[in-house]
């Protein structure tokens, strides 16, 4: 594999970018937008489950708000299985709050609704190769339907593989410790990026007109058995075909269908612009969204093209009447302390084209 330069090759990538416009004008036409800002640890995703829960917070309150049409996305596994225990709690703790609804088909994460929407939990049954985990804590790769095994596919561990079979069957090393940097770790980290800016067909256009021909092999080996022979689930190419496709998200409970109403989003600043495509074409009939971010806070802009002025150009459009909807301000940190607060505030307000926040720590 050809030496690259992975930061040199982006800005190819981004003059390829998805169009943002589109996600704002869907929001224009919603009835009603509430976004939460706070620096760290001021209780964003707290106020995100309040509103949830009760349908108000912080003085505000959303209009025709029915938790039986509302969906929580949260940006990760991690942060669906935090919100999905508190929400758990909360039930326990208070009967009835919740009604009598089923916590984890209200709370999902954006890659597990971008795989139900291309009819990917049903393709998994169909895989000839899966790699599922064992009881014993431990996986391994079958050749056998999951559910004839009864069994709950990895899918990171199953991408993992795919992956690492692609690298090396072009002799692109390819290290399984994920924090050990090797070529084809790189390779599909350029992918990822590559399609969460891009897109799919635009994406891959992109790096055919960059890579050498054993890393672009590789990527065709990868992407056949993903779309032409479906053997793996991806995260990334779910999302890309879940635009694609144009197909919408409901809600599924107790064998019945429901429309998403109202749309909770958490940590919206490391959305891609892929994401933000998608968003508005799976979620037709929501009315009412609601937004928890910090464009202070953005990380995925290196990873997935994240683009943290969205956040900027949605707090503008509020404050000058082009979206209809309210500004939730945080102002107290309860995770840094004052000392630390200080020096992080005198370094971002010196970065210019943000959202302007006054805030403190404990």
């Amino acid at each position: 594999m050809r030496a690259y330069n992975y930061e040199a090759l982006k800005p190819f990538i981004l003059a390829r970018r998805l169009p943002l416009e589109p996600f704002l004008e869907w929001l224009k036409k919603t009835d009603y937008v509430l976004v939460i800002f706070g620096p760290p640890g001021t209780g964003k995703t707290t106020a995100l489950l309040e509103l949830f829960v009760r349908g108000r917070s912080q003085g505000r309150e959303l209009p025709g708000y029915d938790i039986e049409t509302a969906l929580y996305a949260a940006f990760n596994r991690s942060a669906a299985d935090d919100a999905a225990r508190r929400l758990a709690d909360l039930k326990e703790k208070h009967r009835g709050m919740l009604g009598m609804i089923d916590i984890l088909a209200h709370v999902k994460t954006l890659d597990s609704i971008a795989i139900s929407s291309i009819g990917g939990v049903k393709r998994l049954l169909k895989l000839q190769r899966v790699v599922v985990r064992r009881e014993d804590g431990g996986t391994e790769t079958v050749w056998k339907r999951c559910m004839e095994l009864n069994c709950r596919a990895d899918v990171e561990r199953s991408i993992e593989v795919a992956r690492m079979d692609a690298a090396r069957r072009y002799n692109i090393k390819y290290n399984e410790d994920e924090y050990e940097p090797s070529p084809g770790r790189a390779l599909f980290q350029l992918f990822d990026y590559a399609i969460h800016v891009a897109g799919l067909r635009d994406g891959v256009k992109a790096l055919e007109g960059m890579l050498d021909g054993n890393s672009l092999s590789a990527l065709r080996h990868y992407l056949q058995n993903i779309l032409e022979f479906p053997r793996f689930l991806d995260f990334t190419t779910a999302n890309a075909l879940a635009l694609m496709q144009g197909s919408t998200y409901r809600i599924m409970e107790a064998g019945e269908e429901r429309d998403v109403e109202t749309l909770f989003l958490d940590e919206f600043q490391d959305l891609s612009p892929l994401r933000l495509n998608w968003i508005p074409r799976l979620f037709p009939k929501a009315r009412v969204v609601v937004i928890a971010g910090d464009d202070d806070q953005t990380v995925y802009d290196s990873l997935h093209g994240a683009d943290p002025h969205v956040l900027v150009r949605i707090y503008e459009a509020i404050r000058n009447g082009e979206i209809n909807g309210d500004v939730i301000m945080l102002n107290e940190s309860k995770r840094l302390y004052e000392s630390v607060a200080v020096v992080a505030k005198a370094l971002i307000e010196a970065v210019q084209n943000r959202v302007p926040k006054e805030w403190r720590g404990k």
